[in-house]
């Protein structure tokens, strides 16, 4: 097949066939490639622990990782990025001849920074479970014995249900989280009622 061919047949997929998802499900995402069950952990009174205490954590973690080999650690901003505005900004104020309105830009800037240093603790932990067929495995069983695992290695731990999944997707490919509820397709809560 020519260049030509694939791009056009690309343009002509979905975006979930582009990533190869055939299916998001109440607790999964099923791809060609198996299901991806994800887990959110945060540690458990952190800011009370010792240093020595907190890498005992985080070794803990990373053995239950290595023993495990189909789990995946996953780090996502909880925010969205600010960086594009706050260049923006930064271009403006470059060709801006106006010294009031350089202000005001040079103002909202400082205000961006602001705000993306208030949310710089805003991530996210998310642990990948990549199995071939979760019904295969027990599914349930298999995720609640797992959930289990996690939560002994001192971790809160809660599944992710299809709108989290959805809201990972939107983070990882568009990197938007000012959504408060994804559709399965687009425009799909403006249709016809």
């Amino acid at each position: 097949m020519k260049r030509s061919e694939k791009k056009q047949l690309r343009q002509l997929q979905s975006t979930r066939q582009l990533m190869d998802i055939h299916e998001i499900m109440e607790s999964s995402v099923r791809t060609g490639h198996g299901e991806l069950a994800f887990f959110f952990i945060s540690p458990l009174n952190l800011s009370l622990l010792p240093q020595e205490a907190i890498q005992s954590r985080i070794h803990d973690l990373a053995l239950l990782l290595q023993e495990k080999g189909a789990l995946e650690l996953m780090a996502l901003d909880a925010r969205e990025s600010l960086q594009r505005t706050r260049d923006w900004y930064q271009e403006r104020i470059a060709v801006e001849s106006e010294p009031k309105l350089r202000e005001l830009l040079m103002d909202d800037c400082r205000h961006m920074d602001s705000i993306s240093l208030l949310s710089t603790g805003k991530r996210e932990f998310a642990i990948v479970l990549r199995v071939k067929d979760l019904t295969e495995c027990g599914g349930e069983l298999f995720l609640s014995s797992m959930e289990e695992s996690i939560r002994k290695q001192g971790f809160r731990v809660r599944r992710a249900r299809k709108q989290d999944l959805m809201r990972l997707l939107a983070i990882y490919y568009e990197q938007n989280i000012s959504v408060e509820r994804y559709d399965d397709l687009d425009g799909e809560r403006w249709g016809a009622q």
